[in-house]
């Protein structure tokens, strides 16, 4: 009878055991979907920005001027829409840094991001704001655009 309940007792301990394990698993998928959900905001919040700041003309060159340095050759809604893309390549660079973008298909996002980053007039808001970006995407496609 005792090896019984001792068998039963490990039985029991490993069974709660596993039951922490699956347990720190469940919470570590919950942090990251709670992750991505809070970035998806984010990203429904920015479009709406952009779109109520592209739709009014009075609107764009204000916050390009609150902003960004902005290019005397280029329409204010033309130089918002970039600098706001920008703003848009950071934020998939940083969602990708915290892990919430899978690695094989990164370099195709990679390279959508050089791609955008080299365009006209994309390119010459870049360098002319690259300071106000987080230091780790400045340092990646400031060496990939030399």
């Amino acid at each position: 009878m005792n090896e019984m309940k001792d068998w039963l007792q490990i039985i029991a301990s490993l069974a709660t055991a596993l039951g922490f394990i699956a347990l720190v698993f469940q919470l570590r998928i919950n942090n990251k979907q709670m992750k991505i959900d809070s970035h998806q905001f984010l990203i429904n919040s920015d479009r709406d920005l952009w779109r109520i700041a592209l739709e009014n003309d009075d609107l764009a060159p204000l916050l390009m001027a609150s902003r960004w340095s902005s290019l005397d050759d280029v329409n204010p809604k033309e130089q918002l829409f970039a600098a706001l893309m920008i703003d848009h390549l950071e934020h998939v660079f940083l969602r990708y840094q915290n892990g919430l973008i899978p690695k094989d298909i990164w370099p195709a996002i990679d390279s959508y991001i050089v791609a955008n980053l080299q365009a006209d007039p994309v390119s010459r808001i870049w360098e002319k704001n690259k300071q106000y970006y987080w230091p780790e995407f400045v340092a990646k496609y400031s060496i990939e655009l030399a």
